[in-house]
C-alpha cells in the first residue's frame, strides 16, 4: 500500500465563453448564465447528464465562498440557466461541468460583480475579486494567481470605497510584492493605516490592521487588534487564528493530535479543517504514532472518505491494526453519504464524484489489506468493486494491485485481461506493464510479440487519452526567462517558440533527478532529430559557487547523458515558474504557453509513455 496523491476531478482547458446577463446584475435580482462551449467540448455538454454551472458566491465577511449549483439547458449552441444570488453576495466566480470534468477558463474562472440598486459595484465586491487573484482559495474555487491583477482589484475598491482599510492594507502589500514601492514606503503608508482606524467593523477590518502592523513589526500592537477582535466577534476567524496559534505549542504528536480534536470540536465548520487533518496523519506517520491516530479518527466527528483512506494506508501496514483499519474503511465508507460533511464551497456534483472516487479508493485499500492478510479471493471482490466504482476515474494503482493479487491466486488469464485493460485506458502503472510483459510470455507468446500487443493497446489507449490530455492542458500563458548554456552562451525561452519545449529543473544533488534522467535521456533520443522539438535539461539551486563546475564534472562523470544542459544562474527563472520542489518539468505548446506540469519521479516506462503522449499532442496542435 502507499499514499496516493489524488486529483479528483478534472479542469478542462477552454476558450469557452460565460455571459452573465444582466451585465451589471444587482442585489438579490435573477441572473441568467449563457455558457457557449468550444467546438471540441459540444459533444461532452450535449452528452452529459447533469450539466451545470458552478456560481461560487462571496459575501463580504465569510472566508469562502458557497458553491450554488445551476442546471444548464440546451438552446440552440447554448447551455442556461438562472437563479437568483442571496441578497448578501458582492461577488462570484463561475464554472462550467458536469461534476467529473470542468471548465475553468483557462484557469480563470469567470467573474461576477454585484451592483447595488443605482448601478454601483458594491462594496468589497472588487476585493474579493483581488482575493480571488492570490489563487489561495481551496481547489475547488482555486483560480490562477495573477497578483499584478489582484492589485488592480485592490486599486479599484480603494477609488470607489477609500475607507475600505482591507483593501488600503492590501493595496499596499500587493504594490510593495510587485516592487512599485519600496519597504519604507509601504511601511510608512501601512503605519498611517492602521494608526488611522481606531475602530473596525468587521472581521476583515480587523485582520487587515493586525496584518498591517505585523508588517511594519509592530507585534504588540497586532496581538492588541486581535485581542480586541476577537471579544467583538466571538466565534470568529480571528478567535479561531489566536487559538490555530497554540497547536504550535504542543509537545509531542499525542499533544498534537489532542489539539487538532479540540479545535475541530470548537470550530467544525472551519477553513482550515482539511490541512489539519492532513497535517495530523502526517504527524504520526512521521513518529509512528498509529494507535493515537486511529484513537484520533474515532474522537473527531466529521471527518471525511478521503481523510480516512489516507489514514488506512498507514494505519494498515500495521498487522495489530488490521482490526482498526476494518472498522475505520466502513466508517469511511458511511462518511461517503454523510452530506453533512460537505464543505460549503463544493457543489453537490462535485461532491457526489469525489466520494464516489473515495469510495472506489477505500475499497481498493480494503482489497490490499485483505490480500496482505492471506484473504485473497475476498480482496479480490473488494477490488472488482473499486474498479467498478472508479469508472474511467479508477486510480492507476487499483489496477496494479487488482493484477498482483489475480496473479498470486492463479488467475493469470483474467489477470491479463485487467492488465490489458489498464493499458488500453491509459491507467497503467509500470507493475501493471511488467506484468503484462510476464503474463504474455507464460502464454507462449514471444518478447517481441508481446511488445507488438502492447503498442496495440497503447495505440489504443492513446486515442482515449488524447481528448483527456486536450481537457486537462493548463493553457497558462509563457513565462519567459534568460538561461545560459555551459559554455557561457545566453539565450531566452522565447526564443524556442514554434517548438514544442521540455523543461526540467533538476539540480546535482537531487537524487530523484538524477534517477529519472535514463528515461529522460531515452525521451531526448525519440526526438533528437526532430527539429520541432527541443528539450531542456535547467541546473537550479545547486550547492556551491562554481555552478559551471559542478555540472560539468557531473555530466563528465555521466557521459551517457548528451541532452542539452542549460544554467539558470540565479534562479530567477525556476522561481518564475514557481517550482517548489525538484525535478519539476513543464511541456510547452508551440506558442509558447505552459500545457502540462509534472513534479517528482515517475518509473521509467511510465513517464516515457506520458512524456510521449503529451508531446505527440503538442505536436499536432
Amino acid at each position: 500500500m502507499k499514499t496516493i496523491v489524488l486529483f479528483f476531478l478534472c479542469a478542462i482547458a477552454a476558450h469557452a465563453s460565460v455571459n452573465v446577463l444582466p451585465m451589471s446584475p444587482k442585489i438579490a435580482e435573477p441572473i441568467t448564465i449563457e455558457y457557449v462551449p468550444v467546438d471540441a467540448d459540444v459533444a461532452w455538454a450535449t452528452s452529459s447528464k447533469n450539466f451545470h454551472a458552478v456560481f461560487f458566491a462571496f459575501n463580504r465577511d465569510a472566508e469562502a465562498p458557497v458553491a450554488v449549483e445551476i442546471p444548464l439547458s440546451k438552446s440552440d449552441k447554448r447551455w442556461t440557466g438562472k437563479f437568483t444570488p442571496a441578497s448578501d453576495v458582492v461577488y462570484g466566480l463561475i464554472k462550467v461541468g458536469d461534476g467529473i470534468r470542468y471548465d475553468i477558463n483557462g484557469e480563470m474562472f469567470w467573474n461576477v460583480l454585484i451592483h447595488d440598486a443605482k448601478g454601483k459595484i458594491l462594496r468589497d465586491a472588487h476585493l474579493k475579486a483581488g482575493i480571488a487573484a492570490f489563487g489561495m482559495l481551496p481547489q475547488e474555487c482555486r483560480r490562477k494567481q495573477d497578483l499584478e491583477e489582484a492589485e488592480a482589484e485592490m486599486l479599484e475598491e480603494v477609488k470607489l470605497y477609500p475607507n475600505n482599510t482591507a483593501a488600503q492594507v492590501n493595496l499596499v502589500m500587493l504594490q510593495k510584492n510587485n516592487k512599485e514601492i519600496d519597504a519604507t514606503e509601504a511601511n510608512a503608508r501601512l503605519k498611517e493605516i492602521a494608526d488611522g482606524t481606531k475602530t473596525f467593523s468587521s472581521v476583515v477590518e480587523a485582520i487587515s490592521i493586525s496584518q498591517a502592523y505585523k508588517q511594519i513589526g509592530n507585534t504588540e500592537e497586532a496581538m492588541r487588534v486581535m485581542r480586541e477582535a476577537s471579544s467583538k466577534f466571538p466565534g470568529s476567524k480571528i478567535e479561531e487564528q489566536s487559538k490555530l496559534e497554540e497547536l504550535a505549542n504542543a509537545t509531542n504528536v499525542t499533544a498534537y493530535l489532542h489539539a487538532i480534536n479540540v479545535h475541530l470540536l470548537a470550530f467544525p465548520k472551519t477553513f482550515a479543517k482539511q490541512n489539519l487533518l492532513d497535517a495530523a496523519i502526517q504527524s504520526a506517520a512521521r513518529g509512528g504514532n498509529m494507535r493515537e491516530l486511529v484513537a484520533f479518527l474515532d474522537n473527531t466527528p466529521g471527518i471525511s472518505a478521503i481523510t480516512i483512506y489516507q489514514a488506512v494506508n498507514y494505519i494498515g501496514a500495521n498487522d495489530s491494526l488490521r482490526k482498526d483499519s476494518y472498522r475505520l474503511i466502513d466508517k469511511g465508507l458511511a462518511a461517503t453519504s454523510d452530506v453533512s460533511i460537505r464543505p460549503t464551497y463544493i457543489s453537490s456534483s462535485e461532491w457526489n464524484e469525489q466520494q464516489r472516487i473515495s469510495k472506489s479508493l477505500l475499497y481498493f485499500v480494503k482489497g490490499a489489506i485483505l490480500s496482505d492478510e492471506g484473504k485473497d479471493e475476498e480482496g479480490l471482490a473488494a477490488l472488482k468493486t473499486a474498479v467498478e466504482l472508479g469508472g474511467d476515474q479508477t486510480d492507476k494503482s487499483v489496477y496494479e494491485q487488482y493484477v498482483k493479487t489475480l496473479v498470486k491466486v492463479g488467475r493469470k488469464k483474467e489477470a491479463a485481461n485487467i492488465a490489458s485493460a489498464a493499458i488500453s485506458k491509459g491507467a497503467a502503472t509500470q507493475g501493471v506493464f511488467d506484468a503484462f510483459r510476464t503474463l504474455m510470455r507464460e502464454q507462449g507468446m514471444d518478447s517481441a510479440s508481446a511488445e507488438v500487443e502492447l503498442g496495440k493497446l497503447r495505440d489504443q489507449s492513446r486515442k482515449l487519452l488524447a481528448r483527456e490530455l486536450t481537457r486537462s492542458m493548463l493553457n497558462q500563458p509563457m513565462i519567459d526567462g534568460a538561461l545560459t548554456t555551459l559554455d557561457g552562451r545566453p539565450l531566452r525561452i522565447s526564443d524556442w517558440k514554434g517548438k514544442v519545449v521540455l523543461i526540467d529543473y533538476w539540480a546535482t544533488w537531487c537524487g530523484p533527478c538524477r534517477k529519472s534522467f535514463p528515461a529522460m535521456q531515452k525521451l531526448f533520443e525519440m526526438y533528437r532529430n526532430n527539429p520541432e522539438v527541443t528539450f531542456a535539461i535547467v541546473n537550479v539551486w545547486e550547492r556551491g559557487d562554481d555552478r559551471v563546475k559542478i555540472v560539468n564534472d557531473f555530466l563528465k562523470n555521466n557521459p551517457s547523458l548528451t541532452f542539452p544542459v542549460y544554467l539558470d544562474t540565479n534562479d530567477s527563472v525556476v522561481s518564475k515558474y514557481g517550482v517548489t520542489g525538484i525535478p519539476t518539468k513543464f511541456f510547452l505548446g508551440k506558442d509558447g504557453r505552459i500545457q502540462f506540469k509534472e513534479v517528482g519521479y515517475l518509473p521509467e516506462e511510465q513517464f516515457l509513455e506520458e512524456s510521449t503522449n503529451r508531446i505527440e499532442l503538442l505536436l499536432a496542435q
